[in-house]
């Protein structure tokens, strides 16, 4: 049997919080920077480092030798679906 993972909303979210991605696939336009460090042993995809609409200096920071990142940025207009202009 297979569990399903609730979705978060931007709002529920927290630094230090461990997530798997999919649970953060119904947030648009908002980077989030999850990193594992190389030595953990755990289950989830990762531990949020970083949430904001421009990565800076503080989701740098988390590039080290120790830890493996995951950037996730969800597009919105990858929601809207093929656009095409008429000539």
């Amino acid at each position: 049997m297979q569990t399903t993972l609730p979705k978060y909303k931007l709002t529920e979210l927290k630094e230090g919080m461990r997530v798997f991605k999919d649970q953060l696939s119904t947030i648009y336009d908002t980077w989030i920077i999850l990193y594992r460090p190389k030595k953990a042993d755990m289950q989830e995809d990762g531990i949020i480092g970083f949430i904001g609409s421009e990565t800076n200096e503080k989701s740098d920071a988390l590039y080290t030798d120790d830890n493996i990142i995951i950037p996730i940025f969800n597009d919105s207009t990858d929601l809207e679906g093929d656009i095409f202009d008429e000539e």
